[in-house]
Formats: C-alpha cells, sequence, structure tokens
C-alpha cells in the first residue's frame, strides 16, 4: 500500500510540472542595517542605516519608523544605488527601527544608544577630569563631561605648497588652489574639511578633502569626489598618565589627505596623553561612527604613529578586532606596559646605578650594555621621555593637569594619582 501511495503522489508531482504548475516564488526579505557601527553600541542620538530593498521594491514604498514615528524622509538613494539615511533623535538604551512595504513585509532593528560623552565599554571614567574645550576653540565646557561645540574650518594648500585658511564665503582665485590626486584617481582641488568637537570627554579633530564651491555638503548620499572611501587613525607618540581633556595632535597628516583618505585624531587616542589601550580603542570606534555618519560607509580604516602610536595600533587591533582593518606603526613597540616596565623602570634603575651610585665602575657604555641585555642607549634615550619616573610615582608631574588636582599623601589623598596603573584601572 505505501509503495502505490508514493508511486501516486510521484505521477501527480510530474503532471503538475507537465502542466507548468510550480511552488510559488518566496518573497524577498526586507532588511534594516546599521552601518555607523554595531547597533548595541551606537552613541550620540544618530545612526547611519541602510534599509536593503527586495527586488523590484521602489524607494517610494517603503516606511521606516522610529520609536513609532516616521523617519522615511531622512533616507535616500545614495550614488551606489543603496537606500541610506542618518536618523536623529536616538534616546539613550533601547530603540526600535522599523521597516514596512505596502504588501505586509517588514523588519526591525534593536538600536541601543549611549552618551556622546561616553562611557560605552570602557568602565567608569577617571577622576578628577579637567576641561580644555575655550582652549581648542569651543566655548565654554556645557557640562561636567567637558562637552564643547562641533565647529567646522576649511583650509587649502596653495600653489606654492604652504595651506591657508580658506572662507567659502569668499573663496580665494581657483588659479591659486593646488591639485592632487587621489589613490582612486580622483584629481581634486587641495581643500580640506577640518571638524573639530568633543566626544568622550576628549577633542576630535577629522579631515578630508573637501570642495564647497562645486560640491553639495559632504553626506553619505553626497560623498565628496575626494574621498576615497577610507579612514586613516592617527595615535600620536609617547606613552603617558593624563587625566584632561588636552588637545588633539594635528589631523593634517600628508600622507593620508594627499591619497583621499579621512584622518582622524582624538586626545583620548593620543597614547602620549593618556596611555589607555580600552579607552583609545572606545574613541576609535565613536570617531569611526561620527566619520561613517558624515561621510559614508568605509571601505577601510587604518592606524598611523610612531613608539606610543605603534603602542596604540597594536593594542586596539588586539584587544578589539575589526576596529582597524589595517596598520603602519613605525619605531614600533608592541604595547604600553611592555617599554614602561623595562625601558623605564628597570632602565631607571640601572642608569641611576651606572652614573650615581657607582660611576667610577661602569663608565664603558659595553658594560653597561652587556647588563642591560641591549643597547644602553635605548635607556639614555628613554630616560626623561614620555611618562618618566611618574609611571611609578603616583604624586608624579605626568597628569597634565592642575598641580592642586594632583595625589600627595598629606594634602590631597584623593587627588590624582599619576601611574601608568592607575590610569588603566578599568
Amino acid at each position: 500500500m505505501k509503495i502505490l501511495v508514493a508511486c501516486a503522489m510521484s505521477a501527480a508531482l510530474l503532471s503538475m510540472a507537465a502542466c507548468g504548475v510550480s511552488k510559488p516564488a518566496v518573497s524577498a526579505p526586507l532588511q534594516v542595517k546599521v552601518l555607523s557601527n554595531r547597533a548595541d553600541l551606537v552613541s550620540g542620538d544618530d545612526a547611519l542605516v541602510e534599509v536593503v530593498l527586495p527586488p523590484g521594491t521602489a524607494p517610494a514604498d517603503v516606511k521606516v519608523g522610529l520609536n513609532g514615528s516616521d523617519v522615511t524622509t531622512a533616507f535616500g538613494l545614495a550614488p551606489s544605488g543603496r537606500f541610506l539615511g542618518v536618523i536623529t533623535g536616538l534616546r539613550l538604551g533601547a530603540n526600535i527601527l522599523t521597516a514596512g512595504l505596502p504588501d505586509g513585509r517588514s523588519a526591525r532593528i534593536t538600536l541601543t544608544d549611549y552618551p556622546r560623552a561616553g562611557p560605552i565599554f570602557s568602565g567608569p571614567q577617571l577622576q578628577p577630569w579637567e576641561c580644555t574645550t575655550e582652549a581648542n576653540g569651543l566655548g565654554p565646557a556645557q557640562d561636567p563631561q567637558c562637552t564643547g561645540e562641533t565647529v567646522v574650518t576649511y583650509e587649502y594648500k596653495d600653489t606654492s605648497g604652504s595651506f591657508q585658511a580658506y572662507d567659502p564665503a569668499s573663496p580665494p582665485p581657483s588659479s591659486s588652489v593646488a591639485t592632487t590626486t587621489t589613490d582612486e584617481g580622483e584629481t581634486v582641488r587641495y581643500i580640506v574639511r577640518k571638524e573639530r568637537g568633543t566626544l568622550n570627554r576628549g577633542i576630535y579633530d577629522f579631515s578630508f578633502l573637501h570642495d564647497p564651491e562645486n560640491e553639495p555638503a559632504p553626506s553619505p548620499l553626497t560623498p565628496p569626489r575626494g574621498w576615497n572611501d577610507k579612514f586613516l587613525f592617527s595615535y600620536g607618540q609617547g606613552c603617558a598618565p593624563g587625566y584632561g581633556q588636552n588637545s588633539p595632535d594635528d589631523s593634517m597628516i600628508a600622507l593620508g589627505l594627499d591619497r583621499g583618505f579621512a584622518v582622524g585624531v582624538s586626545s583620548m587616542m593620543a597614547f602620549g596623553k593618556i596611555c589607555n589601550s580600552v579607552l583609545a580603542a572606545e574613541v576609535t570606534m565613536m570617531m569611526k561612527e561620527r566619520m561613517i555618519e558624515l561621510l559614508g560607509e568605509d571601505r577601510y580604516a587604518i592606524g598611523h604613529g610612531c613608539s606610543g602610536g605603534a603602542e596604540g595600533q597594536n593594542t586596539v587591533s588586539d584587544l578589539y578586532p575589526g576596529l582597524l582593518d589595517g596598520t603602519r606603526p613605525e619605531c614600533t613597540f608592541a604595547d604600553g606596559w611592555t617599554p614602561a616596565i623595562t625601558a623605564k623602570a628597570d632602565c631607571q634603575l640601572l642608569l641611576n646605578y651606572f652614573t650615581g651610585t657607582s660611576p667610577q665602575l661602569w663608565g664603558a657604555l659595553e658594560q653597561q650594555s652587556a647588563v642591560v641585555g641591549s643597547n644602553v642607549s635605548m635607556c639614555y634615550e628613554m630616560r626623561g621621555l614620555g611618562s618618566g619616573p611618574q609611571d611609578w610615582d603616583p604624586a608624579g608631574s605626568g597628569c597634565q593637569i592642575d598641580a592642586a588636582l594632583v595625589y600627595d599623601p598629606a594634602t590631597n589623598p584623593t587627588g590624582a594619582r599619576c601611574t601608568l596603573q592607575d590610569l588603566n584601572v578599568n
């Protein structure tokens, strides 16, 4: 009986195929993707989102909602044909983003938003903390988290190779503006848009080529011709404790800008100002998110820097894979702790012995090198550089804030302790 039933079913299927009857087509799904960061790590009340449209779907058919409010007008077609939008108005914590089609197909995703001033995953923020927004042209600090204004300026390279201020309202003669050809083969005028603002209690800068006379405002829907879809993050140099906002390093890095990279720096990514790998990774993530929201999704992001800048790249890419797609460490060290223990702590003790306690016994550099186990010149080079003795002295001079805020066992026992150990308590 089972054999007869199976044969009958097979015959029926063959008959349906012969008559041209097929199974119903499965409708392609609608998808929602967060592009500027992981959906659970968004910061600052906005995010770049893509709605992936099924084949044959028109953008006009899609409705996008955020926490129940219609945000469809934030979306449009990018040059790549992708349906993108920067949504704003996220609330701290969970946010529900939905997309729907008239035929009932829908998609949703939860975005978890964190404060622009941090933290996200770096743990309790260091205290005390000194704000420097006014000194960096961002006006008075708006809150204890050192939030300041966001300021956009332009510079251009003239035909002599010097950089000058550029006023979009009164631009210089076009003949006086130099050009550059990016690694994507685009020849553009060498005009740089510079943005300065605050993220995670630090001050950031990022720069990229943009010609405001001949291009619309930069956005994921209108990316600048001079941007090569790549990011370069610089981590400075040195390794020191720091308990203040400080100032960022220069983002006008020709190595990147000449080729079309968008270059990002932050006072919280520079190891010479605050030598903390977890914090540097968190700020790298937040910087990358801000840059993607303005320019669009990057093809890849790479690190840059010497010495402490190499430490930054190496540890960020090691501890948090995916933030950097590549590194180019110069005069490299593996991390901040290895040279702190060897070239700083051990060297300081040995040099004190060689030069202070028994100089009559250790006059020859060759003998000193034999004791150190490598060329002693590195010890002399490192002495007094970067964090120096305060690596191990809580009352040292390396906190980079007002001396009245620094630890003193008698007068200020709860003050900032200027050691790498205290700086990396998280």
